[in-house]
């Protein structure tokens, strides 16, 4: 018997034990619906690439420029939440470009020569939303005078906060959730300007499962991911609702991809 995978670790480390119990309330529905099968709740895969191709996923939340650029084909995608941030509007969201308190940056323009600092570079929210906003600006392929990869969100804010970098771009949940959770974490930054929004963190499972589980998965993402009662772990994460997207939503962050090249800036540089 297959022993099910079911994580959720995108945003898990900003609020683990609201994001713990939200998985609760997945599998009990799940349970509720006639699921019987064995699932193992994984909260900190060591290799988010290849958790979300376990042929084992019953339901994991990726990015979306992976999605659409490496995983299309071997994941099936069920739907986006809905996050009530400053950036997010139903199941779309924007990253926040943030810069020091104290810089003098006023626009993106103001920030050519600038060091900027990106998550990972598969990051749609911290690297291809970045891109995107910078090509239209950049000089023969050339617009910061280095890029650094932080390896996550939080440590690219550091970097920005201690004078390392000087610009990164944030997803508006995970900013959402330093602000609710570690203040702290944005004190001396600022907001220079959003990103064009796109579709937020896909919500996916394995390409194996069947269409009825698939059905019965995003019925209880819709039920749970409801914000009623008010002290539910979805509203006590901001989550307010739940859409069944299509790969056709996640279009505009291979458009984005697209416009990069099209103004010969492929990388961040």
């Amino acid at each position: 018997m297959t022993h099910w995978k079911i994580g959720l670790p995108m945003y898990s480390g900003c609020a683990p034990s609201d994001h713990r119990l939200l998985v609760s309330r997945i599998v009990e529905g799940l349970r509720s619906g006639g699921w019987n099968e064995p699932v193992e709740v994984v909260e900190a895969p060591n290799d988010l690439h290849a958790f979300w191709r376990r042929a084992d996923l019953l339901l994991g939340q990726a990015c979306g420029y992976p999605l659409v650029t490496q995983l299309a084909g071997q994941v099936r995608l069920l739907g986006t939440a809905h996050y009530d941030f400053p950036g997010c509007s139903g199941f779309w969201y924007s990253s926040h470009i943030l810069v020091a308190e104290r810089a003098g940056a006023r626009s993106l323009a103001d920030l050519r020569g600038a060091r900027a600092v990106f998550n990972q570079r598969d990051s749609q929210s911290g690297m291809n939303a970045l891109r995107h906003a910078i090509a239209p600006l950049a000089l023969h392929g050339r617009f910061f005078s280095s890029v650094a990869e932080s390896g996550s969100h939080r440590a690219s804010l550091q970097m920005v906060a201690d004078g390392h970098a000087d610009v990164a771009a944030v997803d508006c949940v995970t900013y959402g959730y330093l602000a609710l959770h570690a203040p702290n974490a944005l004190a001396s930054l600022r907001i220079l300007c959003r990103t064009a929004p796109t579709a937020g963190l896909p919500l996916i499972t394995s390409s194996s499962v069947d269409d009825a589980t698939a059905a019965l998965l995003r019925q209880v993402l819709a039920q749970v991911f409801t914000t009623d009662p008010a002290d539910a772990p979805a509203a006590r994460l901001r989550i307010g609702g739940f859409t069944a997207t299509r790969l056709a939503d996640y279009e505009s962050i291979l458009a984005a991809q697209t416009l990069a090249h099209d103004f010969a800036y492929p990388e961040l540089a």
